[in-house]
């Protein structure tokens, strides 16, 4: 009896402690298990914004506090923003010390973010130099938040610059293009090469001091080139992002004030900027000249003096750098290609053989090629690192993440113009890729994302208003050059061959021109014309 109530009481607690077991195997298997799925989703979640519920933005490791990015950027920073987007895509925000910037280089997503949703893309973020000084607190197209008055300057501008106005714009852009061809044969002849930097800017400079005040200068050491060239350089740098460190740094304000950087800048606006537009101004009016100047003052709500001052410095800086630049890459790119050259010279030759004349803009289809060729030199060379960065005035989706209120969004113009899903092989120079995209590029920025050709000319509400004049002047440089010439590269005191290199470039603020555009513009010997 003892022995069977053991084995009873044995048996009972055997069940109790194997019971006891597996509960316990039981509850820590629970245990794990949560513990797992709350690791899961705490790592799911991290990069979930919370108020949203859409993805947060990636950003590259290595922020510092209070810095932010700023340290890890080089001399070149688009370089180091390539590099970020290869690593973490076409969408990332990084740290420019206090502030956040979106940088995206995809084609579709710009659009989107540009585009789609430009009534929260279209404002600037605030700067000090570019909007407090330079823009005399926002006033004129560049640096101002669309406004009534903003949105007035720039249409007034558009339709002076627009293809209604051609007639009026070649009788400035041929002349100018037809000198600028003999002064590049010229000095090759005088001085065995040239560097085309400063007659591309005589160029364009006077093509748009002839659109805003009827005036011109005379060679590159005119007085008036030479003092709109050093505003325009110095304004251009102070512009840049490296020059705005304190709006980054907000602590910087106090070495600004110790070194008087401030006061400096109120000083060249003052002393500089303005005394000169002003000149230019009041020269216009008291000439009755037909222009953009006496066109601004006329339009109501744009005729504030200090609003028509800034729009009119606005674009004599856009209108002049941007289109040399262009014009410096695309000579320098078709040094290194005399096959092309040659395909270009054979095109326009065969038109005049067949018409007895160069092609206008309007026949500019006759030329397929050496259109495709010029979108293709844009493409592969673009003229700016960013651009002047929009600030979002509203958080917003894009693709499933959120860009949030109060960000600079920039586009990597580097990155976009080699995205090698929208430009098959976009490493190589390839003008073929273009021949079936004849349409103007300044009909082109205007349109949905899948029938543009490249993006130098911005994007959405923020489009370049000078598009088509830029156009209209690289057509007719580019038409009377190859008739008459061939670029070769320069000689060194041996008679070898130089050519330019197409990796030197110059940080020199929102353009990024050529670091030394030597070559030798040489007559051709079987020219038509």
């Amino acid at each position: 009896m003892r022995a069977i109530l053991h084995q009873n009481v044995e048996n009972t607690f055997k069940k109790i402690v194997s019971n006891t077991t597996r509960r316990g195997v039981t509850l820590v298997t629970l245990g794990v298990t949560a513990c797992v799925y709350l690791l899961i989703s705490s790592m799911k979640n991290k990069d979930i914004d919370k108020k949203t519920g859409l993805k947060k933005l990636p950003s590259p490791k290595g922020a510092i506090p209070y810095f932010g990015h700023l340290l890890m950027l080089d001399e070149v920073p688009v370089n180091q923003f390539t590099k970020w987007h290869n690593e973490l895509g076409p969408l990332f925000t990084v740290r420019m010390g206090v502030k956040q910037w979106v940088c995206v280089s995809e084609p579709y997503l710009a659009h989107q973010i540009f585009g789609v949703h430009g009534r929260y893309t279209s404002a600037r973020p605030h700067t000090t130099y570019l909007c407090d000084y330079y823009a005399l607190g926002r006033k004129g197209i560049v640096a101002g938040n669309p406004s009534l008055q903003w949105k007035k300057t720039r249409g007034a501008t558009i339709q002076a610059l627009s293809p209604k106005n051609r007639p009026h714009l070649d009788k400035l852009v041929i002349p100018e293009a037809e000198e600028v061809v003999e002064k590049l044969l010229t000095i090759t002849t005088q001085k065995g090469s040239v560097n085309v930097a400063d007659p591309l800017h005589f160029l364009s400079l006077n093509v748009i001091l002839s659109t805003c005040f009827g005036k011109r200068v005379t060679s590159t050491d005119d007085p008036l080139f030479l003092e709109i060239t050093s505003i325009m350089r110095e304004g251009g740098k102070r512009a840049s992002p490296a020059e705005e460190i304190n709006t980054f740094l907000p602590i910087m304000t106090l070495f600004d004030m110790i070194t008087g950087k401030k006061q400096k800048l109120d000083q060249f606006i003052v002393e500089q900027r303005d005394p000169a537009f002003g000149r230019l101004i009041q020269e216009a009016r008291e000439n009755n000249v037909d222009c953009l100047s006496n066109t601004l003052f006329e339009s109501k709500d744009v005729n504030e003096y200090n609003n028509v001052l800034v729009a009119l410095a606005d674009a004599i800086l856009a209108g002049t750098d941007t289109t040399a630049v262009m014009l410096e890459w695309s000579l320098m790119i078709l040094c290194h290609y005399p096959k092309v050259q040659k395909i270009i010279r054979d095109e326009i030759d065969q038109f005049i053989r067949t018409n007895e004349r160069l092609p206008t803009f309007e026949e500019r289809e006759s030329i397929p090629y050496s259109l495709s060729v010029q979108k293709e030199c844009m493409r592969y060379k673009p003229t700016t690192f960013f651009g002047v960065p929009h600030e979002s005035t509203q958080g917003f989706e894009v693709n499933g993440y959120f860009i949030p209120k109060g960000a600079s969004v920039v586009c990597n113009m580097h990155a976009i113009h080699r995205d090698p899903t929208f430009y098959p092989e976009a490493d190589k120079f390839l003008p073929e890729r273009f021949l079936g995209d004849l349409k103007p590029m300044y009909i082109s920025a205007n349109l949905n994302v899948n029938a543009r050709d490249t993006f130098n000319f911005g994007f959405g509400r923020r489009v370049c208003p000078g598009a088509y004049l830029a156009e209209l002047e690289i057509f007719n440089v580019w038409t009377r050059l190859f008739s008459q010439c061939v670029i070769e590269p320069a000689l060194d005191k041996d008679g070898i061959p130089v050519f330019p290199d197409l990796d030197a470039l110059i940080n020199a603020g929102i353009v990024t021109p050529p670091a030394s555009p030597v070559m030798r513009i040489v007559k051709r010997v079987d020219s038509l014309l």
